[in-house]
């Protein structure tokens, strides 16, 4: 299988709308090398790289975790984040299956892949960041400022704004 969902940008301005309604803080996350997180489910061989010292040439190299380049990457890597995120409770949505909720008795908390996350509760939040820097190496970005090369804003009462000024600049 190589199908990887992707976010909807849909599930983007509705998760955005409901924080700035709601006043919820937004958060981003970056899983450091997402992809080479992923467990190849088939046997896979590639000869061997370029600097890798072998006294047998003809010998090649079996992989047993994806890489950045091979088509099924992206759903190895998905496998393993929904996994994680299973044990911490999180379950992907219907309409978008790279948006995943989680509901307790503290509150509610949405986490969209690309990883931006939400919640009524700030403490939420740190718990989710803190359970999945323990899963994945990740870099915790705060609050969320850019996404997919848009711009995040938030307003002086709570709106939230986006912008692709940078992206068009850069096209022209």
């Amino acid at each position: 299988t190589l199908f990887a969902p992707t976010s909807y940008f849909a599930s983007l301005r509705a998760l955005l709308v409901v924080a700035a309604a709601k006043g919820m803080p937004i958060h981003q996350l970056d899983v450091s090398t997402a992809f080479l997180n992923g467990e190849l489910e088939e046997e896979l061989w590639m000869q061997q790289p370029p600097g890798y010292e072998s006294k047998d040439p003809n010998l090649a190299c079996r992989l047993k975790r994806s890489i950045y380049g091979l088509k099924q990457a992206p759903h190895c890597w998905y496998v393993k984040l929904v996994a994680a995120l299973d044990k911490l409770g999180f379950k992907p949505s219907q309409e978008d299956p790279a948006l995943f909720i989680k509901k307790d008795e503290n509150g509610i908390v949405y986490l969209l892949v690309h990883v931006v996350t939400t919640s009524d509760d700030m403490e939420l939040i740190k718990k989710v960041k803190a359970a999945v820097g323990e899963a994945f190496k990740i870099q915790d970005l705060g609050e969320a400022k850019v996404f997919l090369g848009m711009e995040i804003s938030r307003g002086e009462n709570g709106e939230v704004k986006l912008s692709q000024r940078r992206y068009i600049e850069e096209l022209l």
